[in-house]
């Protein structure tokens, strides 16, 4: 019987290197892999047939084992069982209330953590947003089932500027693939909508450029509490380069107040042409 030490299945996993067929990570070390493995590492985790999914299953069932695991993790994990979520009864209920804690407390404004108590150990459920490429997702797809029941020229085209977005973001992450920015902008440059995830650490909004037109939704942090949509009127087209778009889908701004001010280069924020709720 083939056995790995712990160092050798993390240098595996750290290398691409894939496992034997017929080899499953010992729970022991599944928990460990879980606790202490970056996300990238567990990425590669849960794309091989390397572990018993009934271990994976009791892991993510257990509170105690839940409690150690990093969030983001856990969201990976979440997605990992419930792709669609299109069941009747959740297999994964504690990863259930963790994720739905963290998403509804992020909706709600909570700043402070959600605490619970199981046989008089305390848990606590963070607040948080969620990847980019999992809020895109779930746009997406509801916005397809919308166009389904509701059929319409403008719905088309916004469905299909959603879905080459989606195509371009990495999964289960707020980034985009490394020459994305070439598409988004060759498609505007089509006259045709396009719609991506961008913001700042921490928080994310999402933009839309079309013709002359440059819409920015925020309805969190730095946005605007009474209208969380606008559109504003593009300077001059010829702004919209190459590398703007890239630096609005690298998201390597520090807060609102850089983000704004690269959106700033090409509208004007104090003068919206529209806004929504």
């Amino acid at each position: 019987m083939i056995t790995f030490s712990y160092d050798q299945i993390l240098h595996k996993l750290k290398s691409g290197i894939s496992f034997p067929f017929d080899y499953h990570i010992p729970k022991n070390d599944l928990v460990k892999l879980l606790n202490e493995a970056s996300i990238y590492d567990i990425e590669k985790l849960l794309r091989q047939d390397c572990f018993s999914l009934a271990d994976l299953l009791a892991i993510v069932n257990d509170y105690d084992s839940l409690y150690n695991i990093k969030y983001d993790t856990i969201k990976l994990l979440y997605f990992y069982f419930n792709p669609k979520r299109q069941w009747k009864e959740s297999k994964t209920p504690l990863l259930e209330m963790y994720y739905m804690a963290n998403r509804a407390g992020h909706v709600l404004g909570l700043k402070d953590k959600v605490t619970f108590e199981v046989e008089q150990k305390k848990y606590k459920l963070k607040t948080n947003g969620e990847f980019a490429s999992v809020s895109l997702a779930h746009v997406t797809e509801f916005l397809n089932l919308f166009v389904k029941k509701f059929p319409s020229e403008t719905g088309q085209i916004m469905l299909e500027a959603f879905k080459h977005s989606l195509s371009h973001i990495l999964p289960m992450n707020n980034a985009y693939e490394k020459n994305a920015h070439y598409a988004l902008h060759r498609r505007y440059l089509n006259n045709k909508l396009v719609c991506f995830a961008s913001g700042w650490e921490e928080h994310g909004v999402g933009l839309a450029l079309y013709g002359d037109y440059l819409v920015y939704t925020n309805r969190g942090e730095a946005g605007d509490k009474k209208n969380g949509s606008k559109i504003f009127k593009i300077i001059d087209r010829s702004l919209i380069t190459l590398d703007f778009v890239k630096q609005l889908i690298v998201r390597k701004f520090k807060n609102a107040k850089e983000f704004h001010a690269h959106l700033a280069k090409v509208i004007d924020l104090s003068n919206p042409v529209a806004v929504f709720r």
